[in-house]
């Protein structure tokens, strides 16, 4: 897991891959009446018009939703993201651009260490995570790595808003020691750390198949769809074949 938000995002974004841009709340306003007019009359030949002039009065609703508030317009990325998250993020948006590196965290994936950001951060992005999905990056595969740039070194794995192709450099290859200084795997596989085991680089899974000698473990990733490859220990299965027999037909782009 690289991002500091996506641990714990991930499950609900896999759950809700084909939301769209949401809204949270509406209202309506009312109009007024329209009047009517005088009738004529006569008397000795002579004929009086009386006109009586009615005025209508129209009173616009007013509309309470978090895009009418202030204070959350022109920071997020330009273009469907901004519209999106302006209207359904806008308090949330707001209180994160109150906090230094919040803005950049959740939406440039920048600095995320600043512990004065972890609660309006990971609010907005559990608003954006569950209305704006225009707002995360492109999805891939995991299993397969597409459509990542494998050649150089890109590699997918977990991210905010479910999996996400990530920069190079991605080395470590099946069964390395990875995170912290030892580095990132690469495409196909992810860190997997067992109970009191030293994290090594394991294998993405759709099933058993797809594992050697191994079994495709879901709750090592959290995720029911996409699980990692590992042995009777829960330690990373070092005997998983490179390229997924599945063909990582468990994930859908």
């Amino acid at each position: 897991m690289r991002k500091f938000f996506g641990m714990v995002l991930v499950v609900v974004s896999a759950a809700l891959a084909a939301t769209a841009c949401g809204s949270k709340g509406s209202g309506s306003g009312g109009s007024g009446g329209s009047g009517a007019s005088g009738g004529s009359g006569g008397n000795g030949g002579t004929t009086m018009t009386t006109t009586t002039t009615t005025t209508t009065t129209t009173t616009s609703g007013t509309t309470t939703s978090s895009s009418s508030m202030t204070g959350c317009t022109g920071i997020a990325p330009a273009g469907e993201c901004a519209t999106c998250s302006e209207a359904a993020c806008c308090q949330e948006i707001a209180d994160c651009n109150g906090v230094d590196t919040c803005i950049d965290c959740v939406f440039n994936g920048g600095d995320c260490s600043d512990p004065a950001i972890q609660d309006v951060g990971s609010a907005l992005l559990g608003c954006l995570v569950n209305n704006c999905k225009v707002c995360g990056p492109p999805p891939c595969n995991p299993v397969t790595n597409e459509p990542c740039d494998t050649a150089n070194q890109e590699a997918c794995d977990f991210g905010n808003y479910g999996y996400e192709c990530y920069a190079p450099p991605n080395t470590q290859k099946l069964c390395d020691p990875c995170g912290g200084g030892n580095g990132f795997c690469e495409g196909g596989l992810s860190c997997n750390a067992p109970m009191g085991g030293t994290p090594t680089c394991a294998k993405f899974c759709c099933d058993d198949g797809d594992c050697g000698t191994g079994t495709c473990d879901f709750d090592a990733t959290g995720d029911p769809a996409v699980g990692f490859c590992v042995d009777a220990m829960k330690a990373s299965a070092c005997d998983a074949p490179l390229v997924s027999p599945s063909g990582g037909s468990c994930v859908m782009l």
